[in-house]
């Protein structure tokens, strides 16, 4: 994945599914990299100019071994910033806003029943 100044949900995509990311942010006056890259720079390779982005697309393609790291690092950045797992899924959420409990199988049938 390469990403041009930019920095949005497109890096949660890329790294919960393992995708090796490129982080090419040459200008300085409106991406403001120094910020973007302690966020996100464990997701994958932050370059500023384009020399150092080919030089590393190139080792990319020539490298293997740094195919399978930059996937690694995607995945880890994902385990470690973007795990869920811990918070209620949408439905669960909103059976205990309309049922006051957890929304457990028979608040589902109840509420798809009404509609």
């Amino acid at each position: 994945m390469l990403l041009v100044n930019n920095v949005g949900s497109t890096v949660v995509h890329a790294a919960r599914s393992g995708k090796p990311i490129f982080f090419f942010w040459p200008d300085t006056l409106t991406a403001r990299p120094e910020l973007h890259a302690q966020l996100v720079a464990e997701a994958g390779i932050v370059v500023r100019t384009p020399e150092e982005l080919w030089d590393q697309i190139r080792r990319f393609f020539t490298q293997p071994r740094m195919a399978s790291e930059l996937r690694a690092k995607a995945r880890a950045f994902s385990s470690r910033y973007l795990d869920s797992s811990a918070y209620p899924t949408l439905s669960q959420k909103v059976g205990s806003i309309f049922f006051g409990n957890t929304f457990a199988q028979s608040d589902h049938e109840r509420a798809t029943a009404r509609i």
